[in-house]
């Protein structure tokens, strides 16, 4: 039997699953993929050397998909495809003190992030939030056939909301704090 990496846990049919160099969005590629098979990388995640610039780019486009510059005094600010920047907090909005959840719109439509019950960021539509759209698995270790393995951490999204990936991978790089 040959050792080829699987996913734990299947997607539905016609999700697209993406998948990660490692759990964290710092300075990680994000590859298309299938039951572990991956492909060249459809997203590049790098951050400076302090920390302070973060792009996320897209293989298909010289414009990248978001620019997240932190502030030591000023707000953190976020570029959407090389739009005006806007404060982070007034596109990723959370509710009091608490991290999660966060809601941000595309298009008119609020999504919300939150942690499942087996501490999964998971994301669902704001009137909507028993239905997970897509969800966060973390990187796993696991013994196939007899070889200590690492699987890698995927990102799962329904085909309700492949169509602003984009935009889930640059909330997902500030939502990843999880």
């Amino acid at each position: 039997m040959d050792s080829q990496v699987t996913l734990v846990d299947h997607p539905p049919a016609g999700s697209t699953v993406l998948v990660l160099d490692k759990d964290s969005m710092k300075n990680t590629h994000v590859s298309l993929g299938s039951s572990g098979m991956e492909t060249e990388p459809l997203y590049t995640v790098s951050s400076n050397t302090s920390g302070d610039r973060t792009e996320v780019r897209s293989a298909y486009s010289d414009i990248p998909v978001a620019v997240i510059t932190r502030g030591t005094i000023l707000p953190d600010k976020i570029s959407i495809r090389g739009g005006e920047k806007m404060k982070l907090s007034k596109w990723l909005i959370t509710k009091g003190v608490s991290h999660f959840p966060i809601t941000f719109a595309v298009d008119g439509k609020d999504y919300t992030w939150n942690i499942n019950i087996v501490r999964q960021l998971t994301l669902y539509a704001s009137e909507d939030l028993t239905t997970p759209l897509a969800w966060f698995v973390k990187s796993k270790k696991r013994v196939i056939d007899g070889t200590p393995t690492i699987l890698p951490a995927y990102f799962v999204l329904k085909s309700d909301v492949d169509h602003i990936r984009d935009e889930l991978v640059a909330a997902r790089e500030d939502a990843g704090k999880a």
